[in-house]
């Protein structure tokens, strides 16, 4: 992500410490946050972050609790006993607060300096009252990679109902709109940005090139990426990320239907560490 000069968010409940993942001290790095419950212990975790000098806070909202992720049910999965790779709210006696509310981010924004950004949005009237709030930076429309609440609509038919409800309201260049969730060509990134998105955030392929090619592997997939949205916007005569509007794709929602995704990497290889790019 450095050498490619592409923002990274990363895990606060990752396998990695925050001081771990701040390898290059110029790099861009956002933060993906659970909030706990304990306002002194996340008021010492923010200032752990500001101190390593992460740029944003992009406050999870779309996992009150642990949805039944059957995918890891299947393949034996577990956190054990590690803290650290603990994953969202599972049990009521969790740490972190099981469900967050604007009075929660009014207290975190008078007690950091860090844009907040609100990671999960999955409805047009959510958007709007944290824009009206004044005190995000931007949104994140996201439906946790669809493994937290079985059947909820993909990110990017939620995307064009936000788009269209803050454009109605004269709120839409208020803040950026990011976007993440079941993208894995160049072309859906394409797609995001004609439907309004400000960027697009990709991580299951980025996980699975790490698992199988290490940064060579990811740095492959990061080029892939790249080369397929330059030569989709070529097909469409887009010079500039600019020039990529609306009127390339049908962007009602009556009109954009997504199909059920299937896993075909992971079912089609027994032994994934053995896979190779």
């Amino acid at each position: 992500a450095n050498e490619s000069k592409i923002i990274q968010i990363c895990p606060q409940l990752g396998s990695k410490s925050l001081e771990e993942m701040r390898v290059h001290e110029n790099q861009i790095q956002f933060i993906q946050l659970y909030l706990f419950k304990d306002r002194t212990r996340l008021l010492e975790l923010i200032r752990r972050i500001e101190r390593l000098n992460y740029k944003a806070l992009f406050v999870t909202i779309d996992s009150a609790t642990v949805g039944k992720r059957e995918t890891d049910i299947r393949a034996g999965f577990t956190t054990g006993k590690s803290d650290r790779i603990d994953t969202a709210p599972r049990y009521g006696s969790s740490v972190y607060l099981e469900g967050v509310t604007l009075q929660h981010i009014k207290w975190l924004h008078s007690n950091t300096k860090l844009p907040i950004f609100l990671k999960g949005i999955q409805n047009s009237d959510d958007a709007v009252a944290a824009v009206e709030s004044g005190l995000i930076k931007g949104l994140m429309i996201s439906n946790h990679g669809g493994r937290n609440l079985d059947t909820c609509r993909s990110s990017i038919q939620v995307l064009v109902e936000v788009v269209a409800k803050l454009k109605s309201m004269g709120l839409y260049d208020k803040v950026p709109l990011f976007v993440d969730g079941g993208f894995r060509r160049g072309s859906d990134i394409f797609k995001a940005l004609a439907l309004g998105a400000t960027a697009v955030g990709i991580g299951r392929p980025m996980l699975y090139s790490m698992a199988i090619g290490g940064q060579e592997g990811v740095q492959y997939s990061i080029d892939l990426l790249g080369q397929e949205l330059v030569t989709c916007m070529k097909n469409a005569g887009c010079q500039t990320i600019s020039n990529i509007t609306s009127s390339f794709v049908s962007c009602s929602l009556n009109d954009l239907q997504v199909s059920n995704p299937i896993a075909n990497l992971y079912n089609s290889v027994e032994n994934p560490s053995a896979a190779k790019l």
